[in-house]
């Protein structure tokens, strides 16, 4: 990230905040200015390109190019036309849309909270309570009296908050400020979901724009920097963001690894899949890393590998954490052919690794949308783990990224190295923070 990118950051939070603040102050006069404002937009643009087809390129031979423009210009200017005409039509379905939204995201966490429930899982009641109020703010968005008015209001308050995140992430990251001895915890505002759940993908798809343009990048070997960094390997947790080539691979996936063992939780047997592979028997697998990455590899698919210094009470918080998991956890074997040609079949037999179910407790039952690989890795790194405010109790891979990509960049944070496993690269790309933004050795 430079220095562009991140004053760029900033900009966009002050527009995110003041969108924020109009809503809530003016609600639908604020909406009905804004759409007067596109519509003018894009009546300019669509006439800019009525010109661009007729004056500019005028005695050029260039009918096709010609009738594009033509087309392109006719669609900017009825959309626009039809934007302003209609705003209350549209308007109303935006609103519509958003209840239906958070309608979606109250079930989900209804379906959550009785996955726990009947697992027996203590002090859940606050699932119950967010999944009502998503609940309740979906029914008045797309039912009530006063929808359109309320649904503004609370859409602008998000908004503000989005804003106050994005501006807090581009200060920090311009921060030169290298006497941080401890990460502060920050709050943070997520995205919706269906946005966080894309950025792993997006990201992959800008890097191999990136690679298809620079075929030097196939042949540097820069892991071999990891031999020069002065960090305690046992004092490393590393997070490990798996992005895919196709289906639900391009949503990712989260597994933790610490001294050369990946800790990786999912819906792995696939006897106990239910409702299209959303739930099923928690299963963890402990595999050693160098064999597991080289399989994710042969698979074509990408692994982003953060590494977190952990000062000495928070590794054996870690330590206890993992233990605690373990604890409610039996060996378990595979018993089926359709077992053994599953993922985690093939991981097991490269890797010589070990599968375990869970007796009891919260990780028994696996839901994609709620208990997945993403809160088990944020619980065993506890207060080095992501610090939002779980307005929808998802915490999707993306987010994740997102998470510890910035605090990469940001100085004066734990999170010390940034790794990229790519099926076309036959060394890993590495990154290290320079030593005046290192966080020290273990102490």
């Amino acid at each position: 990230m430079n220095r562009k990118e991140n004053i760029s950051s900033i900009l966009l939070g002050f527009i995110i905040v003041i969108l924020g603040i109009a809503l809530v102050f003016f609600k639908e006069s604020f909406v009905f200015l804004l759409a007067e404002i596109i519509q003018i937009i894009l009546v300019l643009v669509g006439l800019w390109k009525l010109i661009s087809a007729f004056v500019i390129r005028r005695g050029k031979d260039e009918s096709l190019i010609k009738s594009i423009f033509v087309g392109k210009a006719l669609i900017y200017i009825i959309i626009g036309l039809f934007f302003a005409s209609r705003v209350e039509f549209t308007t109303g379905w935006l609103i519509f849309f958003i209840g239906l939204y958070q309608l979606a995201m109250g079930i989900i966490g209804l379906i959550s909270y009785l996955l726990l429930r009947r697992d027996k899982v203590s002090d859940i009641n606050s699932h119950l309570l967010i999944a009502m109020i998503h609940f309740l703010f979906g029914m008045t968005s797309m039912f009530g009296s006063y929808r359109i008015t309320n649904t503004l209001f609370r859409l602008g308050v998000y908004l503000i908050f989005i804003g106050l995140t994005t501006i807090n992430d581009g200060r920090q990251l311009l921060t030169q400020n290298y006497k941080i001895k401890k990460h502060r915890k920050r709050i943070r505002i997520p995205l919706p979901v269906f946005i966080e759940a894309i950025i792993p993908n997006n990201v992959m798809i800008r890097f191999n724009e990136k690679l298809s343009g620079d075929e030097g990048l196939l042949s540097k070997t820069p892991s071999e920097s990891l031999a020069h960094h002065d960090y305690d390997e046992d004092a490393l947790v590393h997070i490990l963001i798996h992005v895919g080539a196709t289906g639900f691979d391009k949503i990712g996936h989260v597994d933790v690894s610490y001294k050369g063992k990946v800790y990786s939780y999912g819906n792995h047997d696939v006897e106990s899949h239910r409702i299209a592979g959303t739930i099923g028997d928690g299963v963890l697998v402990i595999a050693d890393e160098k064999p597991y990455l080289e399989f994710l590899r042969s698979r074509r698919t990408s692994v982003f590998r953060f590494g977190i210094n952990l000062k000495e009470d928070d590794l054996q918080a870690f330590k206890i954490e993992l233990e605690n998991i373990l604890k409610y956890s039996t060996r378990w074997d595979i018993r089926t052919e359709k077992q053994r040609k599953s993922f985690m079949g093939m991981v097991l037999e490269v890797t010589k690794g070990q599968a375990y179910k869970f007796n009891q407790g919260r990780y028994k039952t696996y839901f994609v949308l709620g208990t997945n690989c993403v809160l088990l890795a944020d619980e065993l790194l506890g207060s080095n783990g992501i610090n939002i405010i779980n307005l929808t109790g998802i915490l999707a891979p993306g987010t994740y990224y997102d998470y510890f990509n910035k605090l990469f960049y940001t100085p004066g944070t734990n999170v010390v190295s940034k790794m990229l496993v790519h099926p076309k690269l036959d060394e890993p790309l590495v990154e290290i923070k320079q030593a005046t933004q290192k966080v020290k050795k273990n102490k």
